[in-house]
């Protein structure tokens, strides 16, 4: 029994001029000046090469079309990952949304967790306590110079 099938070198090639152009693809979408995001990966690897034998490869790889896309969104990272079958070959991208319309955003997500936070222990506190009285400093070293020890309090 033949262990795995090698990959041919038309698939090898085809491999070799996807890699450079995804690599060049990434590196201008992620790593220059004007969009530094890191929002784009993808990985290659031969179709040829994970079947057991021929018998397998005849029945999965072969009887398929040569070009077949597939696109899957992933609701929970928020990505949209692409399967492209190109021959013998198999190149799998993902791209992530980060540009989100704000009506699309939860309202919990809209503002940064501290402000929210914030936000909800001072209403929490206005809620349930009345308003605080302060002491005017002004007025109570004005009584103090004239001998008063009371100072004001003011709402």
């Amino acid at each position: 029994m033949q262990n795995k099938l090698k990959t041919k070198k038309l698939t090898k090639v085809c491999m070799g001029i996807t890699s450079v152009f995804c690599s060049c693809w990434k590196f201008l979408r992620t790593r220059t000046p004007i969009r530094n995001v890191q929002d784009f990966d993808f990985h290659i690897w031969d179709l040829r090469s994970q079947c057991e034998n021929l018998l397998v490869y005849n029945n999965t790889v072969k009887n398929k079309p040569f070009f077949i896309k597939e696109k899957e969104k992933d609701e929970d990272c928020d990505t949209n990952n692409y399967n492209i079958k190109i021959g013998d070959m198999c190149l799998q991208y993902s791209l992530e949304n980060f540009k989100r319309k704000p009506n699309e955003i939860p309202v919990h997500l809209r503002q940064p967790i501290n402000c929210l936070i914030k936000h909800e222990l001072l209403r929490k506190t206005v809620s349930s306590h009345s308003a605080a009285k302060t002491v005017d400093l002004t007025l109570y070293k004005e009584q103090q110079q004239r001998g008063g020890h009371n100072a004001r309090l003011r709402k």
